[in-house]
């Protein structure tokens, strides 16, 4: 992981490290074994513990995977996210689970700013932003030019088609797309990728947020609990293998 706020760089070659005497012993992963623990905001009330497995972690992954975001060791990408906020995990366990290098912002920088210098002087080729981001930097759009950049995933915001279409011409290259997803579900579950075409799904002028992710499952329901057709209004509801179990301390209780 490279941090550009570190101006010294030590390299330690493991072939010349002396030889451990003891003997190490390794923990046995399984699928039911946590991964981590994040807390929800708290918009609905207490914030409550999510616990996220290794199984939610992987079915994340390989619907990533699905999307068509591929990485590899000559990939370098952002991770902008405190470490608290579920995104991060999607900035820095996709390319680290690949060889690519994940470049970080340090405490005290005012992000946009140094956001766009590490995009253009890094040559970043993934971004996961809020579109917060790149609202700050509209100003400065004809004068932003990112042609490494593959991959664009917005997320945590609502993200409008006319800031989506001027960033566009900015990241001319770039696969763009409005993610969706509450901590419970790990990182996200639904996506929809920007068309350059125009064609695009919005209402009110902000893009949709797609369908869901991998083996996602989600439906729109109503005060009874009964399942609605396409285009009704009412609660979204998720399943599948990316949804926890339950929250942290309290497993009789389901994620809401």
């Amino acid at each position: 992981m490279a941090h550009e706020a570190y101006k010294v760089h030590r390299t330690v070659r493991t072939d010349e490290l002396p030889p451990v005497a003891s003997d190490l012993s390794y923990t046995a992963h399984v699928d039911e074994g946590l991964a981590y623990v994040l807390f929800t905001s708290g918009t609905t009330g207490e914030p409550k513990g999510v616990p996220i497995t290794r199984a939610n972690l992987r079915a994340f992954v390989e619907a990533s995977g699905a999307l068509g975001i591929t990485l590899g060791p000559s990939d370098r990408c952002l991770q902008m996210f405190e470490l608290t906020f579920d995104v991060s995990v999607m900035s820095f366990v996709l390319p680290l689970l690949c060889g690519a290098c994940v470049h970080t912002v340090p405490q005290g920088a005012i992000k946009y700013m140094y956001i766009a210098e590490l995009l253009g002087d890094r040559k970043l080729t993934m971004a996961p932003m809020v579109p917060s981001v790149i609202t700050y930097l509209r100003p400065y759009f004809d004068e932003i030019l990112h042609p490494d950049l593959k991959y664009c995933v917005f997320a945590g915001e609502a993200l409008p088609l006319d800031l989506t279409a001027a960033w566009s011409v900015c990241a001319p290259n770039a696969r763009i797309y409005n993610a969706y997803g509450p901590t419970e579900h790990t990182v996200v579950c639904t996506q929809y990728l920007y068309r350059r075409d125009g064609a695009n799904k919005e209402r009110n002028g902000i893009i949709a947020i797609g369908k869901q992710m991998g083996a996602s499952v989600i439906v729109v329901i109503d005060e009874d609990g009964r399942i609605l057709p396409p285009g009704s209004k009412g609660e979204l509801c998720l399943s599948g293998p990316q949804l926890t179990a339950g929250y942290w301390n309290d497993r009789c209780a389901p994620p809401r």
